[in-house]
C-alpha cells in the first residue's frame, strides 16, 4: 500500500492505468467462476494498510520536505481547528484558494515554503484529498468515504466486461485523489459520466453470461 502511494507520486497516470487494467484482467482470469465476498476485500485492504502504515506515515503524512506531505499536515491542522466541518469551500488546496491566496495559508505559514508562496503557489493545489480534509473537515471525509463505499457496492452488482470497465475507471479516479485534483477536472467529470452510463445498463441489455468478478454476499 505504501509503495503504491509512492508510485502514484510519480504522476505517470498512463502506467498506473495499465497496471490496474492488467491486474484486474489477471484477477478475472483466475476468479471468473468464483465470487469474492466484499468483506474479504475490505479485510485484505485493512491488513495491507496496517502492514505499510509506517511507510505511508513517514512518506506522506510527516515528511518536512515533501510538498504533498505538508498539504496533508495542513489539511489535518485545519480539520482539527474547524472541527468537524473544515474551513469551508474555496479556502484550502483548491484553485480559488490559490488565486486569492487564502488567509488559511498565512495562518499555516505556508509563505515560508517554496512552491507555497504568493508569487510561486505551484504546489498549493497538489492533492484532492488534502483539499477535502481541509475544506470539509472530518465530516466531509466521512461523507466521501461513504460515497466511495456506495460506488463499490453498485459496482459489485454489475458483471463481466461492464464491471471491469467501471472498476478500472473508479480505481483510477480514487488513486488520483492523492496526487492531484483529477476529480474536479473535465476528465474527472467525464470518467464519472461514463461510470454512471455503464451502471445504468441492465443485465438484459448487456447480454453477458459471466458472473461478477466479486459481489457483496
Amino acid at each position: 500500500m505504501g509503495s503504491t502511494l509512492i508510485f502514484f507520486a510519480a504522476r505517470n497516470k498512463g502506467l498506473i492505468f495499465v497496471a490496474i487494467f492488467f491486474f484486474l484482467l489477471v484477477l478475472m482470469t483466475f476468479l471468473e467462476k468464483k465470487n469474492i465476498k466484499f468483506m474479504y476485500l475490505i479485510g485484505l485492504a485493512s491488513i495491507l494498510l496496517l502492514l505499510f502504515w509506517n511507510v505511508i506515515e513517514s512518506r506522506l503524512l510527516s515528511s518536512e520536505t515533501s510538498a504533498r506531505s505538508l498539504l496533508f499536515q495542513g489539511g489535518f491542522k485545519i480539520a482539527d481547528r474547524f472541527n468537524p466541518m473544515g474551513s469551508g469551500l474555496g479556502t484550502y488546496g483548491s484553485g480559488s484558494s490559490v488565486s486569492e491566496y487564502s488567509p488559511i495559508y498565512d495562518w499555516l505559514q505556508f509563505y515560508k515554503t517554496y512552491g507555497f508562496t504568493r508569487d510561486n503557489p505551484q504546489f498549493l493545489n497538489d492533492s484532492y484529498i488534502a483539499m477535502l480534509i481541509g475544506q470539509f473537515g472530518y465530516f466531509g471525509l466521512v461523507i466521501f468515504a461513504g460515497i466511495a463505499i456506495i460506488f463499490l457496492l453498485l459496482i459489485s452488482k454489475k458483471r463481466g466486461n461492464i464491471q471491469l470497465f467501471i472498476l478500472i475507471l473508479f480505481l483510477y479516479s480514487m488513486t488520483s485523489i492523492v496526487t492531484e485534483l483529477y476529480l474536479t477536472t473535465n476528465l474527472g467529470v467525464l470518467a464519472f459520466f461514463l461510470m454512471g452510463a455503464a451502471m445504468n445498463e441492465t443485465d438484459e441489455n448487456l447480454s453477458l453470461e459471466k458472473e461478477p468478478v466479486w459481489k457483496v454476499q
